[in-house]
């Protein structure tokens, strides 16, 4: 029982370091496109 929940927080983390890393990278891309038009 403890393991399965040690399982599923590290599941979670992992979950939320990807979407973080989607949106800062989907961000930065947005950011370079706006750049690119408004020069």
């Amino acid at each position: 029982m403890i393991n399965e929940t040690k399982y599923m927080r590290q599941q979670i983390t992992n979950l939320i370091q990807i979407i973080d890393t989607i949106k800062y990278n989907t961000l930065m891309t947005d950011w370079n496109i706006q750049t690119h038009i408004y020069k």
